[in-house]
This record gives structure tokens, sequence and C-alpha cells, in this order.
């Protein structure tokens, strides 16, 4: 986005040409491995100022800082000493793209009693963890097979003789 200025004092003719160059498209980035967020780089864009009149304001953010989970938006202003102003604006998304993590117990085999069910404690996960949660997760667990039922974090309970399935959703 160029403008380009005429200016017919004193019987000459002058053209600037103000304005910036190769603004930089829109971003979108996964997050860096284990972190809440990424490095991102981009090339700034170039001002055109023939007069070297203009004010630069850039953003706080440059090449290379961390951005967190989420959009950015980014904008260069420049204004030369004319008045005319020219704006680069750009977006950088950090996509959480690193699924979370959990440690599951050792399957088990037990021996149901005579009315075909057995109490099972302790099963819960060892641990859950991901890059953008807070520190205790919520833990959903779902039970398939013999025994069907959902819940919250601990899975230990009263079983059907039979194959169950434990599933831990983080």
């Amino acid at each position: 986005n160029n403008t380009i200025l005429a200016d017919t004092t004193e019987g000459t003719i002058l053209f600037e040409v103000f304005g910036y160059n190769d603004c930089p498209m829109d971003i979108v980035t996964p997050n860096d491995p284990n972190e809440c967020g990424a490095v991102v780089n981009w090339t700034p864009p170039t001002l055109n100022d023939c007069d070297n009149t203009g004010m630069e304001m850039t953003p706080s953010q440059k090449p290379g800082d961390f951005f967190p989970i989420g959009t950015t938006t980014l904008s260069y202003t420049a204004e030369n000493g004319n008045g005319d102003r020219d704006t680069c604006e750009f977006t950088i998304t950090v996509e959480d793209t690193e699924p979370p993590m959990v440690q599951c117990p050792s399957s088990i085999t037990v021996t149901a009693d005579l009315n075909g069910t057995i109490t099972v404690n302790n099963i819960e996960p060892i641990s859950a963890t991901d890059n953008c949660s807070p520190p205790d997760p919520l833990i959903e667990y779902r039970i398939e097979g013999a025994t069907n039922r959902t819940g919250l974090d601990d899975a230990s309970g009263l079983f059907n003789e039979g194959t169950n399935t434990v599933t831990y959703i983080v």
C-alpha cells in the first residue's frame, strides 16, 4: 500500500512514494512441544519513505518472540511529515495441537464373588498432564464391557463379572 504524493511548490513537481511494502500474511502455527505457545518469526514490512520524514510505530512484539495460544494482532503504523499514514496489520495464531497425556494403571485381573460382581478400588490414573491446562486437568473415565458407566477421576467401584475396559479422557 503506497501513497504517491505530488508537491508543486516553487514550480517543481516532487513525487514521494510512502507506505509499507511486503506486509506479512496472517500466520497460523502449532504450539512448540511442551509449551503453551510458540516462538514465531516473520520478516517485518519495509517502509518506503523517500524523504525520510516518516515516524514509524512498531508493535512491542518482535520476530522470534514467544506468542501464547490464541490470536495476536500486530500493527505497524507510519506517518510522514505531510500527515499521510499507512498501516500494515496481520495476525499470528498459535494453535494447541499437542494432545494431553494420561498414564493409566496396569491391567488387573480379579475374581468375582458368588453374585458375579467385584469391588475394585484405587484404579485412578497415575498422572495426567497437558501443556496448556491447569496443573490438575479434569479426567473423565468411561467403562465399557460387562459394566458400563462414566464419571470423573477414579473409576473404582462395583464391576460385573466379565471383561471391562476403562478409558480415561483428559
